[in-house]
């Protein structure tokens, strides 16, 4: 079906190389390669070449790989049918880097079939190689031509498979590659204790989960002599159900009151922590003598103790559009409400604890106050606290001074809020302001002979009383200006003074007429 054409081939257009029996062949006449190529490859099985007089290895062709994607699955593809002249099943081997599948087999008979293997690219730069893998149990050698790479969207997967060595079975995992593999819940075995997962049979290399995955693995379970962590529980109710954990897992669950003993058994010296995993409703169970280091002996005096917890709230009121206020008990547990109604602070308590509720965050604008907030809890949830909110208001007020004795000043703030003053002094208005409104003070009657100005009298409220408003007074003359500038009296003492100035100026006109 082909004639072997070619018995020194080394390369093939510098991307391939060849070695041992690998020989060019082109088809018999009335035969054809797939898609008509004009040549293939034979990798015949390793012999003694008695044409070129030599022995030969089995053949083989390789190309070196870049630009892979570390990572990522490839197919190779290859059109491999035929056989030489002597009849039977063949193998193609192939490897990338160290990535080496099953061979594939080759089928007796000349119809064209395209064989292919995923292999994962364990790096950017690999050595691609196909080789022959036939048996020694007849002559036929796979013919190849038409070799393709396909790189695939997956990445390559491997299997950690874990042998418990006589445990409870653990499942394998497929582990992406370059990730970790993740810890399992350890196995049990009887009264034995989980020593660990190691990479040898012979368990003295213990396996780091933290390490990457690259290949298929398989880990082996360690056993060591195992003692066991247990105690009791009281004061769970009636129907209530107690979850409890040792060092964050082995899951025990309880529903009533007395001794317990986790499942799995502790190796000596390892150390162990039991906690409560699922609370009973309504209860809090604590835990006492809960930790420590197994020493060569059963734990047995870890107790749990349950008591009913009870919850707090009351109800919020007054508080604004739109505002928000932040509560506490006892300095702690805040609890955030935006808008009146019933609240419960989400820490429940059991009896005989204090509480004390007090404002944590006052609203903007307002202030809020607490009645019947702190107590003692009895045996029933406390629901009387009482939150009131009210809107933050302030006072104008100022000083007036220079005031006559026995005057009095009317003040107004806004226009309106009349104020009398009669002294010199503090004042202020009694209607309050809302933070941010406006105010201005003016004179709305001045006392008799006097004026009042104001100063720093107009603003706005900003969160605080305005107390540095200044009314200064001051009489009418000392409005007009200095006493030589002001007109003189008229009075007896200066009508006689007229009189005699006058009767001197007349007589002096009589004396001249003579």
């Amino acid at each position: 079906m082909f004639y072997p054409d070619q018995y020194d081939v080394s390369t093939c257009d510098g991307t391939w190389t060849f070695g041992g029996a690998s020989y060019f062949v082109t088809p018999y006449p009335g035969y054809s390669f797939p898609e008509g190529a004009p040549q293939a490859v034979w990798l015949n099985e390793a012999f003694n070449d008695t044409v070129r007089d030599g022995p030969r290895t089995r053949g083989e062709m390789t190309r070196q790989l870049d630009g892979l994607t570390e990572g990522r699955v490839y197919k190779v593809s290859v059109d491999a049918a035929w056989h030489d002249d002597s009849p039977g099943d063949t193998y193609l081997g192939m490897s990338l880097g160290t990535e080496t599948p099953p061979p594939l087999l080759i089928q007796d008979g000349s119809v064209a079939r395209t064989i292919s293997a995923e292999l994962c690219a364990r790096s950017t730069s690999l050595l691609l190689k196909l080789y022959e893998a036939g048996t020694n149990t007849n002559g036929a050698s796979p013919v190849l031509t038409n070799v393709s790479l396909e790189e695939k969207s997956t990445p390559c997967q491997f299997t950690v498979t874990f042998e418990s060595n006589g445990g409870s079975a653990v499942a394998p995992q497929t582990v992406n590659y370059n990730l970790e593999a993740t810890q399992p819940t350890p196995p049990t075995f009887g009264t034995q204790a989980f020593g660990g997962w190691f990479t040898d049979i012979a368990r003295t290399i213990p396996y780091d989960f933290a390490t990457p995955v690259t290949n298929d693995i398989t880990l082996y379970a360690n056993w060591v002599p195992g003692y066991s962590v247990g105690g009791g529980v009281t004061g769970m109710n009636a129907g209530s159900n107690l979850v409890l954990l040792n060092n964050g897992g082995d899951a025990l669950p309880l529903g009533a009151n007395g001794a317990f003993t986790f499942p799995v058994q502790m190796a000596n010296a390892s150390h162990y922590l039991v906690t409560v995993g699922t609370q009973p409703t309504g209860q809090q169970c604590d835990v006492t003598r809960g930790s420590g280091t197994i020493q060569g002996a059963n734990v047995t005096n870890v107790l749990v103790t349950c008591q009913s917890i009870y919850t707090l709230g009351g109800t919020l009121s007054g508080l604004g559009q739109g505002a928000t206020v932040v509560l506490l008990d006892n300095g702690g547990d805040p609890l955030t409400m935006n808008a009146n109604g019933s609240f419960t602070f989400a820490t429940s308590m059991v009896g005989g604890s204090p509480y004390a509720v007090t404002v944590g965050t006052q609203p903007q604008g307002q202030t809020c106050t607490v009645a019947q907030g702190s107590g003692t809890i009895q045996s029933a949830n406390v629901t009387n606290v009482q939150v009131t909110c009210v809107a933050n208001v302030y006072t104008v007020s100022g000083t007036v001074t220079g005031l006559a004795p026995g005057a009095a000043v009317v003040l107004l703030n806004n226009g309106v809020d009349a104020l009398s003053v009669g002294a010199d002094g503090a004042f202020h208005f009694m209607a309050s302001l809302s933070d941010l409104a406006a105010y201005a003070v003016t004179v709305g009657t001045q006392p008799k002979d006097q004026i009042c100005t104001v100063a720093t009298g107009a603003g706005n409220i900003a969160a605080a009383n305005v107390i540095n408003v200044a009314v200064t007074c001051r009489g009418t003359r000392d409005i007009d200006g200095p006493d030589d500038a002001k007109p003189v009296p008229f009075t007896s003492q200066t009508a006689l003074l007229l009189m005699v100035g006058l009767l001197g100026l007349l007589g002096a006109r009589g004396l001249r007429r003579r």
